[in-house]
This record gives C-alpha cells, structure tokens and sequence, in this order.
C-alpha cells in the first residue's frame, strides 16, 4: 500500500509567482498548470474576467513530493489558517473509504 501526504498551498493570486519561486529554490519540476480561464466553461455561472489568469490548480514535483497550488477565486478572502491543506492519496481503496 503506498499513502502520501502532498501539501496543497492556496494563494490569493499570486500562485504563478510562487511556482516560479519554488521552481528555482527548490529545483521543482513543473507537472502541469491550470487556470481557472482553462477550465470547461458552464453557461449558468460566467467566469469574471479577472479569474481567468489564476491558478485553479498547479502541481510541482520537488524530489519525491507532489508540490500542489491554486489561487482563491476573486472575491474568495483568503484566510489566515486556511491557506494549507494535505492531500492524502492512496493506491489501496478499502483504505480510502476511511478518509
């Protein structure tokens, strides 16, 4: 069974900066990046403007570790306490039915 824990950094817009920043401090590698203007667009909610250059979600490889990130929704307040989340992942499904 493999179980990984993955810190997912939520930004209030200036995630495309720290991936640049953590590509050159940490040597990350850059997996793959999304944003919000990338995304299936759903006529009932119209993107802003202003949402479509941020991060809906961005991953970096530094060494073994998945480096994940996204930008708050405009509009969205970023708070204090709630910037960082861990991702859990695991291959075994009786295991992940817990979580």
């Amino acid at each position: 069974m493999t179980l990984r824990l993955n810190p997912y950094l939520v930004l209030d817009g200036n995630a495309r900066e720290a991936i640049r920043f953590y590509e050159k401090a940490l040597d990350a590698q850059v997996i793959g990046i999304q944003t919000f203007g990338e995304m299936p667009e759903n006529p009932e909610f119209p993107l802003p403007a202003e949402a479509k250059d941020r991060i809906a979600h961005a991953l970096l490889k530094v060494g073994e570790t998945d480096l994940m990130f996204s930008d708050t929704f405009p509009g969205q307040p970023l708070q204090k306490g709630n910037h960082v989340t861990i991702c859990i992942t695991t291959n075994d499904t009786l295991k992940s039915k817990k979580f």
